[in-house]
């Protein structure tokens, strides 16, 4: 995942590029990936990303005042990521709504598209799908 650092930009319907960005930067000695989803807006989130062992771990500071963290799957696929929530601070219980799941594919290096589930009640509530392009220097 180091190679996300940089800018992004979500592409629309259209894969025509939008004014919502993306920054990603490297940290801790290149350990641990910061991810700053639409930065400066309201809806502005923050993901951190390490190693906990040989599994990856993401920790989701999100508009919903919760931080669910996320550990990775048994990867099916190298050009795929696939987080579950393991557990999360800010939560009187998994009943509330909560970021879940999150399914990263990699289409290049320029491109990838994330898929992102919240849940409430024990279920899927709604999907987030976000095509993401490297920005343009």
């Amino acid at each position: 995942m180091k190679s996300l650092a940089g800018h992004w930009v979500k592409l629309d319907q259209k894969g025509e590029p939008t004014e919502k960005e993306t920054h990603v930067r490297l940290t801790a000695g290149d350990s641990d990936l910061v991810e700053t989803l639409f930065p400066g807006s309201p809806h502005e989130i923050l993901g951190i990303y390490h190693l906990d062992e040989r599994s990856l771990m993401l920790t989701y500071y999100c508009v919903l005042q919760n931080q669910p963290r996320m550990r990775d799957l048994p990867m099916k696929d190298k050009n795929v990521i696939d987080v579950e929530f393991s557990d999360g601070t800010n939560m009187a219980s998994t009943n509330g709504s909560h970021m879940h799941h999150a399914v990263f594919t990699f289409v290049d290096k320029d491109h990838y598209t994330v898929k992102w589930t919240n849940y409430e009640n024990g279920e899927s509530a709604y999907t987030v799908v976000l095509n993401m392009a490297r920005a343009s220097e």
